[in-house]
């Protein structure tokens, strides 16, 4: 994360001494910038520095930053090729267990869904969830909002039964946990409602 700030704001500098009309007033000339410094430190990961200390959702960070970035720009392949990569070296650097890894499987689940490849995602998700539950406990925010985002595969294949579980434990235990007008808890009650509609 400091080499892709330190690439962005050389270029941001460059820009402002060297072009005579300095930055484009929407920033697109930065933009390219930053997806620039994101490419490279995909293409070749540091150690996910970031303030001068090493940390490891610095380095995943930036691969999931390039893969939104990407599929806002519709290069929804390309974002995908990103989100594999981040979970290929996750699970090379921490471990196939690790947070991290976990946490890259899940977004590479939720980009598989989007993409309808159903039953890839499934397998992420469901990995994720058990490996987030082993670590955490099967009540922590994160395992119940795995929970959530495996029932959201599990409705787009038809399989509103089991959905429904999952939304309905999802909903439950993050009412409990984080109140029921948090924006967690009222995204997994949307989804219960829908697949009870």
């Amino acid at each position: 994360a400091d080499s892709l700030r330190a690439a962005v704001f050389r270029e941001a500098l460059r820009l402002l001494c060297e072009e005579d009309g300095g930055i484009d007033p929407e920033g697109r000339q930065l933009q390219e910038a930053y997806l620039k410094a994101l490419q490279a430190e995909v293409s070749n990961p540091g150690k996910g520095i970031s303030s001068g200390h090493m940390h490891d959702s610095a380095l995943m960070g930036s691969f999931q930053r390039l893969a939104w970035h990407l599929e806002e720009r519709g290069q929804s392949e390309d974002a995908l090729n990103v989100q594999k990569k981040a979970l290929e070296v996750a699970q090379e650097r921490f471990g196939h267990t690790h947070r991290e890894s976990l946490q890259a499987a899940t977004a590479l689940g939720g980009t598989l869904r989007a993409h309808r490849r159903f039953e890839e995602a499934e397998a992420l998700h469901r990995k994720a969830h058990k490996g987030l539950a082993a670590m955490l406990g099967k009540n922590h925010r994160d395992v119940l909002t795995s929970g959530n985002n495996l029932g959201l595969v599990l409705q787009a294949q038809g399989r509103f039964a089991e959905a429904e579980m999952w939304f309905r434990r999802a909903h439950q235990g993050l009412s409990k946990q984080l109140g029921a007008q948090a924006p967690s808890s009222i995204s997994a009650g949307l989804n219960l409602a829908k697949t009870l509609a």
